[in-house]
């Protein structure tokens, strides 16, 4: 359960950083952190850097 709840809060944050660098060319770092949060979103055993 924390671990979708850790995904979801880097969704909103990788949201949030992605248009926020986009006017400072830091774009993808925003799309990094929502990949990763869906993939702990997604159901199954996964590997979680804390």
């Amino acid at each position: 359960m924390l671990t979708k709840l850790y995904g979801l809060l880097l969704v909103v944050v990788g949201i949030v950083a992605t248009g926020l660098g986009a006017a400072a060319g830091g774009w993808w770092a925003g799309l990094l952190l929502i990949a990763y949060g869906v993939y702990l979103i997604l159901p199954g055993w996964k590997l979680v850097i804390w």
